[in-house]
């Protein structure tokens, strides 16, 4: 819906946070035996790269080309008001959903691999 419409750039937070925070969930729950086993930290750095992947997608939502015009009264194009609101929605879940991976990193960091 969002693609065909001329939006993708601007719904690229909106669909990468949340899928990234899936899959950094599911991650964690496979990769904390393993870890507590090896004795080793992976969690934080799969922690990191979905942290970039999701700050990535709010940037890719946020840089969206400004409208040109100077003059503060002419009424921007519907498509275009559209298109900021997408991107401003999009940034914000982004936000959200970085910090829940955030804070599932660090409580990763502070219990470790091994607590039960």
């Amino acid at each position: 819906m969002a693609w065909r419409s001329g939006h993708g750039f601007a719904a690229a937070g909106l669909i990468v946070a949340p899928a990234v925070w899936a899959i950094h969930q599911q991650a964690d729950y496979v990769l904390v035996p393993a870890s507590c086993k090896a004795q080793i930290l992976v969690i934080p750095f799969v922690t990191l790269l979905a942290l970039a992947l999701i700050a990535a997608g709010a940037w890719i939502s946020g840089s969206r080309p400004e409208s040109g015009t100077s003059d503060s009264t002419a009424i921007p194009d519907p498509r275009r008001r559209t298109s900021a609101f997408l991107s401003n929605v999009s940034v914000l879940a982004s936000a959200v959903f970085f910090m829940a991976v955030l804070l599932q990193g660090v409580a990763a960091l502070i219990l470790g691999s091994c607590e039960r």
